[in-house]
């Protein structure tokens, strides 16, 4: 089971908490509760097998629920500071170019998609999962099938098992 939402935060980044609280009680029912770690990962309790992922960037939220672990990751595709480039892995830098913005963020969401779903930290992500395989976005990490959805000015990459 995977169900994705997308909402328009206009006011705060994350504005929108009531709502995937609602959604989660819809989708789990009355009893599953969503609460926020302190590195701000929203996590459902009072159920097992419920799990969920979200995001924001610029105006745009995305929570993801499952029944097994998820990761997404949203980003409005933008400028850059290219400095980063230097953390992405010599096969993602290749695939990125000289700064293309679209390519970078499918890299990125990738990166921080896995990172949530497997629970390790992002700066480890950037130097331990692998994005690019042969010149071509992977489709899968340690099992899980990436999906990447463009939608508007965003890159959107959902993992899951």
């Amino acid at each position: 089971m995977l169900e994705i939402c997308l909402f328009r935060c206009f006011k705060r980044p994350f504005a929108v908490s009531e709502e995937v609280a609602a959604k989660a009680k819809e989708i789990f029912g009355a009893e599953a509760e969503v609460f926020y770690r302190e590195d701000g990962a929203p996590v459902i309790k009072n159920r097992e097998n419920a799990f969920l992922s979200a995001a924001h960037s610029n105006e745009v939220a995305v929570a993801v629920f499952s029944d097994r672990p998820v990761g997404v990751d949203i980003e409005w595709i933008r400028p850059f500071n290219h400095n980063v480039l230097k953390r992405l892995l010599p096969s993602e830098r290749q695939f990125v170019g000289k700064g293309d913005e679209r390519s970078f963020f499918e890299v990125f969401t990738f990166k921080e998609a896995a990172a949530k779903m497997s629970g390790i930290p992002l700066a480890q992500a950037f130097d331990s999962v692998c994005a690019v395989h042969n010149g071509r976005m992977k489709k899968t990490f340690r099992g899980a099938r990436a999906e990447r959805v463009f939608l508007d000015n965003y890159v959107i990459t959902i993992m899951a098992r």
